[in-house]
């Protein structure tokens, strides 16, 4: 399992071609908790996004893609959204998401890094928050459960 900023910068190269489409940028999730597509900066310095579907492999060195429409599949990004908000069921603030803990071979996610701020990410580090104890998810809040009982 891997970070998902491991993948940033990365080379997104077409297998059938050999053709490099550009560098990945981020990932979209979906409310399943699975990566929805990559958004990426194209070899022309234009951001794009890439469906998941396109993605053969998300390698130690590179992210292939593969099918006979991926370069026009690419599309053209309008916005992309900062980290959600993360949310006890209690209504406490765990901070927001800062990154994703991701399967390589699916593209499943299989938890959240949170970030409550840099002085609490110095002095307590870090959470991770684990796709198990998701209850809701959307790219405005994901709702956990309580982390203590009160």
């Amino acid at each position: 399992m891997k970070k998902g900023r491991d993948y940033i910068e990365k080379p997104i190269i077409d297998v059938d071609s050999g053709k490099l489409l550009g560098y990945v940028e981020g990932f979209k999730t979906d409310e399943d908790q699975r990566i929805a597509g990559i958004y990426l900066k194209t070899v022309h310095k234009e951001q794009a996004y890439l469906p998941f579907a396109m993605v053969s492999s998300l390698g130690r060195d590179a992210v292939l893609v593969q099918g006979p429409l991926v370069v026009s599949s690419l599309e053209k990004v309008v916005e992309k959204r900062a980290g959600s908000l993360v949310m006890t069921v209690s209504g406490d603030s765990m901070g927001t998401i800062e990154d994703i803990i991701l399967e390589e071979k699916d593209g499943t996610i299989t938890g959240y890094e949170v970030s409550d701020g840099l002085l609490m990410d110095v002095v307590m580090g870090r959470k991770i928050v684990p796709t198990s104890n998701v209850l809701a998810y959307h790219e405005d809040a994901v709702i956990i459960g309580d982390t203590h009982p009160d």
